[in-house]
């Protein structure tokens, strides 16, 4: 349980840093992912009840709450990996905006233009 709550204190001590430094717009960014175990763990070193821990946890992970979050954080990582570079004026056509651009990821080009 040492653990745990060290974990919980670890947390809670980097939101204060981030608030301290005048970042406290940023940290609703941050995503914690924390499984109400809703019980003792078992200890470290026994083996035995590490299966069940980790059933259990899968159990946790499956439920609507957490995968509600996982999912932010997938799309989190997604949309950090990839821009939208505008490489011309927006046009408007019919009610939309056209930008002319690419977006980009560290290596590939995987569109040329996006219409809003």
């Amino acid at each position: 349980m040492d653990s745990i709550l060290d974990a919980e204190m670890e947390w809670k001590s980097v939101l204060n840093d981030v608030f301290a430094r005048g970042l406290g717009t940023m940290a609703k960014r941050f995503i914690r992912i924390n499984p109400d175990y809703s019980s003792q763990p078992p200890a470290m070193d026994a083996e035995s009840d590490q299966s069940s821990l980790q059933k259990r946890m899968q159990e946790i992970l499956r439920t609507n709450t957490e995968q509600s979050i996982i999912d932010a954080v997938a799309r989190r990582l997604i949309a950090s990996t990839f821009y939208f570079h505008i490489s011309g004026i927006p046009e408007i056509r019919k009610s939309r905006i056209r930008y002319k651009g690419t977006v980009k990821n560290n290596r590939l080009v995987i569109l040329n233009y996006l219409t809003l």
